[in-house]
């Protein structure tokens, strides 16, 4: 997943390059058990962009904080 997505994709790819690269970063520090990065993007994201499915997907790994990520995406 992080060869996916740049911050080129926030700057140059419009609406959906920026909701992606939120998407990606808010699921690797899942991944890589940082909630206070998790947390700050998807204030970011909340702040500036209307939800969207990959929004409802980072709130709800932030709300299930200390699961598995195939038991929270399996809610999703």
């Amino acid at each position: 997943m992080q060869k996916t997505y740049s911050d080129f994709y926030r700057w140059f790819g419009g609406k959906e390059g920026k909701m992606w690269y939120y998407y990606a970063s808010g699921t690797i520090a899942f991944l890589d058990r940082d909630k206070k990065r998790l947390a700050a993007i998807e204030k970011k994201w909340n702040k500036r962009d209307p939800p969207a499915l990959n929004y409802l997907a980072l709130a709800a790994l932030l709300e299930n904080w200390g699961k598995l990520y195939k038991d929270v995406n399996r809610k999703i």
